[in-house]
């Protein structure tokens, strides 16, 4: 009788695992992401929302994930994942982490050893992400296995999910606020802490906003502006290698290995990714380039692409200095004909 029940039992549970399952409920239990439930939904995933999906095989790391165990024993273990990037974004692989449409992402430097002090090589290159194609990272620790490794993964592969219920020895839960993002107007997330901290704010539309912070009453205007300070600006060091900096809305710093500082302004026209520049430092002031590029975001809000506007002026301004040019020329030469013919007049 007792087997029977026993049996009986294990099969309802079964069941019930199924069904859960098949509804499109998770549970996750790695450190990438908050521990919890979390729920398979329909629709096309976008840039910042939770997406899970499984290591190709062909994938170099798909191998090494067996021997070493990061996906379980047979490597199909489902990734958790952060949507970062996607087709047409700028990817670049720097000493900071990794620099998306210029702006360095949470969590992002490249670990050389894992927690077993075992090599681990990077596949991903800076580059354009070509079309069908995703960068995905995790911005809830640093020792996460993501895209930093294995490269960019297809877009088509992968499944949007939300969290039910999360949880984890430092964070508690995770909550949708009333209250909104002061850079994008976005809903905020409140990670409420279980240790007596303060809560954690984070922007629902986190990394492509970029704002976290531990009370969002605290985020002042002025905070608000940028990241760049004229001292912290002066305070840059070149490297071996170029590099940027950002400072908000689009206005990064590019530092070159020769010392030169360059303004960039980097924006999306009709999803393509393009950048403009804005002078150099010092002779472009912090405010200069920031009034510049407020400038040329009113440009974009009349649908009109900054560069397009730009090659436009210079060809004009051009044309108008040829057309001086031979305007000047042809007066020269009226001038001379006239002394020729005054000359030819007294002679005769």
């Amino acid at each position: 009788m007792k087997k029977i029940i026993l049996l009986a039992f294990c099969c309802h549970l079964t069941a019930i695992i199924y069904a859960i399952h098949f509804a499109g409920y998770r549970v996750n239990f790695t450190d990438s992401m908050p521990h919890g439930i979390y729920q398979i939904i329909p629709g096309k995933p976008a840039k910042g929302d939770l997406v899970t999906f499984s290591l190709r095989e062909d994938n170099p790391y798909f191998k090494i994930s067996l021997d070493r165990k990061y996906l379980g024993h047979y490597g199909k273990r489902p990734l958790l994942k952060t949507l970062a990037g996607t087709t047409g974004d700028n990817v670049e692989v720097t000493l900071e982490g990794i620099n998306i449409n210029g702006l360095i992402l949470s969590s992002s430097l490249l670990k050389n050893h894992d927690n077993h002090g075992r090599n681990l090589p990077s596949l991903l290159t800076s580059n354009l992400i070509p079309q069908g194609k995703a960068l995905v990272m995790s911005t809830h620790t640093e020792g996460s296995f993501d895209s930093r490794y294995f490269g960019l993964v297809d877009a088509k592969e992968m499944q949007r999910v939300i969290p039910i219920l999360t949880f984890n020895l430092e964070d508690r839960t995770i909550t949708e606020s009333k209250n909104t993002c002061p850079k994008c107007g976005t809903h905020l997330t409140q990670l409420s802490r279980s240790n007596g901290c303060k809560s954690m704010w984070i922007c629902s539309s986190y990394p492509a906003c970029h704002y976290w912070t531990s009370n969002p009453e605290e985020y002042s205007a002025s905070s608000i502006e940028g990241n760049l300070t004229t001292q912290k600006i002066e305070e840059t060091k070149p490297k071996q290698k170029l590099y940027r900096i950002t400072d908000s809305n689009g206005l990064c710093l590019e530092v070159r290995p020769t010392g030169s500082k360059l303004w960039r302004f980097r924006y999306r026209f009709n999803g393509k990714e393009k950048m403009i520049g804005l002078g150099s430092f010092p002779a472009t002031s912090l405010n200069d380039a920031r009034n510049k590029r407020d400038e040329h975001r009113k440009t974009l809000e009349k649908e009109i692409d900054p560069s397009r506007q730009r090659q436009e002026q210079r060809s004009s301004i051009k044309e108008a200095q040829e057309q001086s040019h031979l305007v000047g020329k042809i007066d020269s030469l009226i001038r001379q004909l006239r002394k020729s013919k005054k000359a030819l007049t007294i002679t005769s």
